[in-house]
């Protein structure tokens, strides 16, 4: 991925912000950003196989000792971390974009397969945020004509402070 991209960003999420630096990329580009997906399908399973012997072994032990209703909770502990894995696996391809072009505040979202494209013009768009009592962003929308659109779905609260930040100046350079 283009951009400047910590370590940070790298162990939370797939992210990639854009600053002064990068006018090579795209004016227009505010945000690019994608879930964490630093473990491959084959290792998943490997690591579900190897967790789930782990808890099978020490379920059977307890079987063994005459506390079969062990076995019960080893399983439904074995299907909720593979329904787990399985639910991270499906959301992999998912990915948020933020644009400004001639004005017009371009958002799209891929979550799934259902893919959304919000087209807000950019002198009515405002910017929603909240913070935590510490400072970190926690929510961050965008609102115009009475419809809110939250951003920032795969970004860390560091990285939601940095696009807030970001997307306050490219607003206010439109207005």
């Amino acid at each position: 991925m283009c951009g400047f991209e910590t370590e940070q960003n790298l162990i939370e999420n797939e992210v990639l912000l854009l600053n002064e630096n990068d006018k090579h990329l795209s004016d227009n580009i505010i945000y690019v950003s994608k879930p964490n997906n630093s473990l491959s399908p084959f290792l998943a399973i490997y690591l579900v196989a190897i967790i789930s012997l782990f808890i099978l072994m020490i379920a059977l032990s307890f079987a063994k000792i005459g506390a079969w209703p062990v076995l019960i909770y080893a399983f439904a502990v074995i299907i909720g971390l593979s329904l787990a894995f399985q639910h991270a696996f499906k959301h992999a391809g998912d990915s948020e974009k933020l644009s400004i072009q001639d004005g017009v505040l371009h958002l799209e979202i891929k979550e799934l397969e259902d893919f959304r494209r919000y087209e807000v013009n950019a002198y009515w768009a405002e910017l929603i945020t909240k913070y935590f009592p510490d400072g970190d962003c926690r929510h961050l929308a965008i609102r115009s004509r009475g419809r809110e659109i939250k951003i920032g779905r795969h970004l860390n609260a560091n990285n939601l402070n940095q696009v807030a930040i970001q997307l306050k100046a490219k607003l206010r350079e439109l207005k």
